[in-house]
């Protein structure tokens, strides 16, 4: 290798194709920096990054939540996997698992039940949606109470809305709570 080609080569190169020798970091500290920002470029991979997405809002007014609550992550219980306990969430819910006891979703977040995940005691949050199967008290207290079309629900269903899809099982009583003024 000439002279003149070994003066086009920089630092950050040597970085980014290991099998070069490293550089000697540099007596400002700028060497560790330039390793890094090597390193992250030739980085293809960012699945690890997770951008939160806006929720999912039920029925058509997102007005009536929050813009925090739009923009929140989402709590999961993936299937397969079995909750027993309280949960107080400062997120949406998503079920997707089985989850018994009780859980709580701080205002203007929303739990949701998958088709197959099942959902056993108390839920209380803004907006509640039942895909699949609940048992016991359902409070969506200032939202919406919706069931989807394979749902199965048995009960105590407290909404401020309600909303049933035709083929939806439900065997609850329900009571209409006073709107929030």
């Amino acid at each position: 290798m000439n002279d003149e080609t070994h003066a086009q080569t920089s630092p950050l190169d040597a970085a980014v194709q290991p099998e070069q020798a490293q550089p000697e970091m540099a007596a400002d500290g700028a060497g560790p920096l330039r390793v890094l920002a090597a390193a992250a470029a030739a980085r293809a991979d960012t699945s690890f990054l997770r951008v939160p997405q806006p929720a999912r809002q039920f029925g058509t007014d997102d007005s009536l939540a929050p813009a925090a609550a739009r923009l929140a992550h989402e709590c999961v219980i993936p299937t397969g996997m079995k909750f027993k306990g309280t949960a107080d969430l400062p997120c949406n819910m998503r079920i997707q698992g089985e989850f018994e006891g009780k859980v709580t979703a701080a205002e203007g977040f929303s739990i949701t039940v998958e088709v197959a995940g099942v959902l056993s005691g108390e839920s209380h949050a803004t907006n509640i949606r039942i895909e699949g199967k609940a048992d016991g008290v359902i409070e969506a207290n200032g939202g919406l109470a919706s069931f989807g079309a394979k749902a199965t629900c048995t009960g105590e269903v407290r909404y401020t809305r309600l909303a049933i899809e035709e083929g939806a099982d439900v065997e609850a009583s329900t009571k209409k709570a006073k709107a929030a003024a």
